[in-house]
């Protein structure tokens, strides 16, 4: 589900991991968007 949403980020745009945990539904788990963000250093090649 995080992954699904940080896709869904427009180029350009900028999210914070609250706002990405809002939209997924669960507002607590912030840390686990932020973990699942830094430990992916593919995520700079998704368009």
């Amino acid at each position: 589900m995080i992954w699904n949403q940080i896709k869904k980020i427009l180029k350009g745009k900028i999210s914070t991991y609250k706002e990405i945990a809002i939209k997924i539904g669960n507002p607590k788990v912030y840390l686990a968007v932020a973990n699942a963000y830094t430990k992916n250093l593919k995520l700079l090649t998704i368009p």
